[in-house]
């Protein structure tokens, strides 16, 4: 619907979205949100093999990818984020990280240094967290 009707609504939009930025206020009808569980494998029957899903409304969807790319510039142009940080950013992603690391362990052991890796796996590390706590330190 938001494209079909961009013609005529974007200016609107604009405005809105504007005015969310300039306020540093996100509107609260877009703050309400489904959560639609998905399974992470084919064991459905233990709720922690599920993965919580967001569907969010579209028009908080556009603001977040604006201030998202507004503030993704913001970073690259003022050379804020290091070069080795690999997440979230165009043209980088595992391949260059794994790149630079073995890079930096090559270079090292060409001048006779030893290197140390410590790997960590964060794959559920939400699932120890006390959500509890989690909100009441939210809130």
């Amino acid at each position: 619907m938001v494209r079909i009707s961009l013609p005529v609504t974007l200016p609107i939009i604009t405005e809105i979205i504007n005015e969310s930025i300039h306020t540093k206020i996100f509107p609260d009808p877009w703050k309400l949100t489904k959560i639609k569980p998905i399974p992470k494998n084919p064991n459905v029957q233990e709720i922690n093999n599920f993965r919580p899903i967001s569907i969010s409304p579209t028009l908080s969807k556009i603001l977040e990818r604006v201030v998202c790319s507004q503030l993704k510039r913001y970073l690259e142009d003022n050379h804020i984020l290091p070069e080795t940080q690999s997440g979230f950013r165009r043209g980088y992603g595992t391949e260059t990280a794994l790149l630079h690391v073995t890079d930096d362990i090559t270079a090292d052991y060409d001048k006779g240094k030893s290197s140390i890796l410590v790997l960590l796996d964060f794959t559920r590390a939400f699932d120890c967290i006390n959500h509890d706590i989690l909100l009441a330190k939210l809130l």
